[in-house]
C-alpha cells in the first residue's frame, strides 16, 4: 500500500479555482482502480493551506492515476509528475510518503 500526504499552499486569489479543481479530481480519482482513499483537507482558518490524503493499493495504481491526471488536466510541468494546470494554482507543494504501522500482535 502507498500512503501520501501531499501538502499544498494555494496562490493568493486562486482559492475558489483550486477548490473546484480539487472537488473534480476527488470525484474522478475515487473511481480509479486501486484508489483506497483520496481526500483533500483544508486547514481551518487557513483557506490557502491543504493536505491531500491519498492511499493506493500499489505503485501501478498510483502511476495510472498520475497518467489519468495528465489526460484530465493536460501535460506535466517540466521535471514534474503532476500536470502544470494543477501546479500553476499552487504556491508551494510537498509530498510525503508514509508506511503503515501495523497493529501489535501483543495485548
Amino acid at each position: 500500500m502507498i500512503t501520501i500526504l501531499f501538502h499544498i499552499t494555494i496562490k493568493e486569489g486562486k482559492e475558489e479555482e483550486f477548490h473546484n479543481l480539487a472537488a473534480r479530481m476527488t470525484k474522478i480519482s475515487r473511481g480509479e482502480d486501486g484508489c483506497l482513499d483520496y481526500t483533500f483537507l483544508r486547514q481551518q482558518g487557513q483557506p490557502r493551506e491543504y493536505v491531500l490524503y491519498e492511499r493506493w493499493t500499489d505503485e501501478k495504481s498510483l502511476f495510472d492515476h498520475l497518467d489519468n491526471l495528465v489526460e484530465l488536466l493536460g501535460p506535466c510541468a517540466p521535471d514534474e509528475k503532476i500536470p502544470a494546470a494543477f501546479l500553476d494554482l499552487c504556491e508551494k507543494t510537498q509530498p510525503f510518503f508514509y508506511d503503515v504501522v501495523p497493529p501489535s500482535e501483543e495485548n
